[in-house]
């Protein structure tokens, strides 16, 4: 059987794993991966990797959060393995509570999860002397991941069982006319080779990288509240715009700086002595409930999208659920 996926990002490749793994599948199928922009090219290269079930503002768990937790471990030790080194770190998470809404939330996620624990703005500044003084939560369970290597790791234990990789912009689905079986994985290009496009829309995020105070130590975990930030190779990653109303693909360097480093500021002052390194952009893909999508579309073709913000946290899952699916399907 001749697998083609469009798209080598987090949906793509965990797809394509799932695929090349299944025991009904492994020993006759013959897996082809399509991507204009090489292995990660695209949002999912971008990822800053913060991983934890309690994404978003309010820090709720997610629904099926442990579920997509467990199942994105499980995809990050294959990586590992693979690359014989380690793709990520569990080094916790602090949200700080900026807002009274914050603070309520927090407090509340505190109270109902015994994973998130509720710190006072004494144990916060004790943790970080530098931190505004405010109070906040700490979610131990998080992990920061380093998404190109995981992407590239999870690259290589897919092409070790046989898959192929092809540098190449598919414009529409009867270029791949010569494949049993296609699966779209492009997020918010998806629709671009799509006759009935789906209910997705495109949010660009941008983040910035920045040098580090030398007179501060770096914090031993990721700190988040209205922005986040996370040190990466000794250096920072602050993040993220979330523009509806974008013009280009491109970064832009100006606009993610003004919506950025001053809510980054307000969680540590002393990010206005860094020096601006460079800036990265992705388009996400959005869907009206916030959900990731999986789709069969016709007798040939299916797609995987929608992860948003929570790429990470969901892609694993999804991918394991559309072949369970697309095997139902195809095998009699």
């Amino acid at each position: 059987m001749r697998i083609a996926i469009i798209g080598t990002g987090l949906s793509g490749l965990a797809t394509g794993w799932f695929l090349l793994q299944n025991p009904v599948l492994s020993s006759s199928i013959q897996l082809a991966f399509f991507d204009s922009k090489g292995i990660g090219g695209g949002a999912s290269g971008v990822a800053a990797g913060l991983l934890h079930p309690y994404a978003g503002a309010s820090a709720k768990l997610n629904r099926h959060g442990w579920e997509g937790f467990k199942s994105t471990l499980m995809l990050l030790d294959v990586a590992a393995r693979q690359l014989n080194k380690p793709v990520a770190r569990q080094d916790g998470l602090l949200r700080i509570a900026l807002s009274e809404k914050q603070l309520t939330d927090f407090w509340l996620s505190s109270e109902k999860y015994q994973e998130v624990r509720w710190m006072s703005a004494a144990e916060t500044t004790a943790k970080v002397p530098y931190l505004s003084p405010y109070p906040g939560i700490f979610i131990s369970e998080s992990i920061t991941v380093d998404c190109p290597l995981y992407l590239e790791g999870l690259w290589q234990a897919c092409q070790r069982r046989g898959a192929r990789f092809e540098v190449s912009k598919i414009d529409s689905p009867t270029q791949l006319s010569n494949f049993d079986c296609v699966v779209f994985a492009l997020g918010a290009e998806v629709n671009n080779l799509l006759t009935d496009p789906l209910p997705i829309k495109g949010i660009k995020g941008q983040i910035l990288c920045t040098t580090w105070p030398s007179s501060y130590p770096f914090p031993s975990f990721a700190l988040n509240s209205q922005a986040y930030i996370i040190q990466d190779k000794g250096n920072c990653i602050v993040g993220a715009t979330y523009e509806r109303g974008y013009k280009n693909h491109e970064p832009d360097i100006d606009r993610a700086y003004q919506e950025i480093m001053p809510k980054a500021k307000a969680l540590i002052p002393v990010l206005g002595e860094t020096e601006l390194l460079s800036c990265r952009a992705g388009i996400r893909a959005s869907t009206p409930d916030h959900m990731p999508l999986i789709k069969k579309l016709d007798a040939r073709h299916w797609v995987i999208t929608g992860m948003g913000s929570k790429g990470l946290l969901y892609h694993a899952l999804y991918a394991e659920n559309l072949v369970k699916m697309m095997i139902s399907e195809l095998i009699p």
